[in-house]
């Protein structure tokens, strides 16, 4: 004779069932909600390291309008395509960069975002904040590289092919922002400024011409945060081509005189150094 199940099991059976079901509809309105209030859903996925989901909802955000969702957009992207490796990631971060960098009258929504970061951080990550259209400009080069299409550069505001960038008109920021572009590209393994193993003409017009320029133009009468920006940018992309060259076994000893270059009588490397604990000093610890 077929044994009937317990009362009790019964009943534990029906509140599981019950159980699971309240779960399963709490989730459902949870995600109804998030996406009549992408933000709220952003802010929620983000707070768990959820990202894959804080990027679907960020998107939802930034679809509304809002630039500030295309902000975490850009960001959640780059991580996502660090971490992952994933092309995928790569074409968001280049949509994502384009349009944020193509929106009307962006200039003062990039002067807002510039003002808030460098309010509210600590003096010495100030450099590293000093331009978001810098954070745009290499992360934007940095998803061309992944996808193959490093020719371009966005150059005041427009992708523009590299040798259109660097002409006799550019000025020291804009070059500490295309050298900072190229330090990206150097992280991934590559370089556009060498062919084969053979530098071409951008590569030795850096080399020559558009590096030397930027380092005659930090004498000028610049404030210290500008300055500290050039001088990094230079230290940071001369530092990081002598290695990449090396590794290509290419043998070019005019960078190791550019780290020679002198700032108010001192080397580069010493003087960004001095100016640096100065600026943070000046400042006083937040």
């Amino acid at each position: 004779m077929k044994q009937q199940p317990s009362i009790g099991k019964t009943i534990l059976k029906t509140a599981a069932i019950t159980t699971a079901a309240i779960l399963l509809v709490c989730v459902l309105i949870a995600v109804l909600v998030f996406f009549c209030f992408p933000y709220d859903g952003y802010k929620f996925t983000a707070d768990l390291g959820m990202k894959r989901s804080a990027l679907m909802f960020a998107e939802r955000y930034a679809d509304s309008g809002s630039l500030d969702g295309l902000v975490y957009c850009v960001d959640l992207s780059d991580e996502l395509l660090g971490s992952s490796g994933d092309r995928v990631y790569a074409e968001k971060l280049l949509a994502h960069t384009q349009k944020l960098i193509e929106t009307p009258a962006v200039e003062d929504y990039y002067a807002k975002l510039d003002e808030y970061y460098l309010t509210n951080s600590q003096p010495q990550a100030h450099i590293g904040l000093f331009s978001y259209y810098e954070h745009l400009v290499t992360r934007n080069y940095k998803a061309r590289t992944v996808l193959g299409g490093d020719e371009l550069m966005i150059f005041r505001g427009k992708p523009t092919p590299l040798n259109d960038v660097f002409t006799d008109d550019i000025t020291p920021k804009e070059t500490a922002i295309m050298l900072n572009a190229f330090d990206e590209q150097f992280r991934l393994g590559k370089s556009t400024l060498i062919s084969g193993n053979s530098p071409n003409d951008l590569y030795k017009g850096l080399r020559e011409k558009y590096i030397p320029s930027l380092i005659n133009e930090l004498e000028s009468e610049l404030d210290t945060l500008t300055t500290l920006f050039l001088m990094r940018s230079v230290l940071y992309f001369t530092n990081d081509i002598i290695a990449y060259t090396e590794k290509q076994q290419i043998s070019d000893p005019i960078w190791q005189n550019i780290l020679k270059s002198e700032y108010k009588g001192k080397p580069l490397a010493v003087a960004y150094s001095g100016l640096f604990l100065s600026y943070i000093n000046s400042k006083g610890e937040k």
